[in-house]
């Protein structure tokens, strides 16, 4: 598809996915809509995916920035963000998927809502050859604050920024913030642009061992949360679209940590931090996550993505 519509700048940040990425890679060049650029920001990685770039660099086809040292992620996506010249940006983990009219359906997406400057399309959990093994929940519209103060459910694949955001707005680089950063951020540009949605599946995340939240530390997360939280109940705007929810975030945090809790059959610590979330907001038992992650605690189940 040729367009004069909206360029947009595809980051990918990267760190030892040599095996990985030039499949990610191809799912953006699939794309049928073709105004775009890649900008590929390599954190100090010690396999060989600079080498297999090369080739792709040299030919233009994407922009690689290598950073000096390992600086995580928040400081890998900034680089992106700095670097990008296009009408909207959107974030691309180099072990995930874009599906083909993903970009044709953003491009469309801006047309009919001109005055959108911050929205996402849905996702799915797919094996390394795009067959599904999990689909996620999305909320409708009316109920996105309630559900963001629940948790990330826009993660960090699948949301488009305009350039009137990305040029204002960067990734926390407070280590506190560290595991939860993705969350932090769109806390922050929620607050003040509304989040619009294409209600499609356009975006796969690949399911592997390899996968950053295979290794997170639940207990750590409360800290990291409960840290954020603080944080941004400081900020005015924050304050005055999320002040109804915040003992609903608060007690959703510990309801968070009984998830991880479960995965690791920890289920003492479950049942603890299930408590901790009706004492903070007795209200949370009538929600689908509680009753699901109890009944979990309760009858032993390792189960959740």
């Amino acid at each position: 598809m040729k367009s004069k519509g909206p360029k947009f700048s595809v980051i990918i940040t990267t760190f030892n996915r040599a095996i990985l990425i030039l499949e990610t890679l191809d799912s953006v060049f699939e794309q049928s809509y073709k105004n775009y650029e890649i900008i590929i920001v390599d954190d100090a990685s010690t396999d060989d995916t600079v080498e297999i770039l090369q080739p792709l660099v040299r030919s233009g086809k994407v922009k690689l920035i290598v950073n000096e040292q390992n600086s995580e992620r928040c400081f890998s996506r900034n680089v992106g963000f700095e670097e990008a010249n296009g009408d909207f940006l959107t974030l691309l983990d180099s072990d995930d998927f874009m599906y083909s009219t993903c970009l044709e359906d953003a491009a469309c997406y801006i047309k009919e809502n001109p005055k959108s400057q911050f929205f996402h399309n849905y996702y799915e959990l797919v094996d390394n050859n795009k067959n599904v093994i999990y689909n996620y929940s999305f909320p409708d519209k009316k109920d996105f604050t309630r559900k963001l103060a629940e948790g990330n459910f826009i993660s960090c694949i699948g949301n488009f920024l305009s350039k009137e955001i990305y040029s204002h707005y960067r990734f926390s680089l407070d280590p506190k913030v560290l595991g939860s950063e993705d969350w932090e951020i769109w806390l922050r540009v929620y607050s003040s642009y509304d989040l619009g949605v294409i209600p499609k599946v356009n975006h796969g995340v690949r399911h592997h061992d390899t996968r950053s939240v295979n290794s997170l530390d639940y207990g750590k997360m409360i800290d990291t949360k409960l840290h954020i939280v603080d944080n941004l109940f400081n900020n005015k705007e924050f304050s005055e679209r999320f002040n109804p929810y915040k003992k609903f975030m608060i007690a959703s945090i510990y309801l968070f940590a009984a998830v991880g809790a479960n995965k690791n059959h920890d289920f003492y610590k479950s049942k603890k931090n299930i408590f901790k979330a009706i004492k903070k907001y007795p209200e949370i038992i009538f929600t689908n996550r509680f009753i699901r992650v109890t009944i979990n605690a309760l009858l032993k189940i390792k189960k959740e993505y």
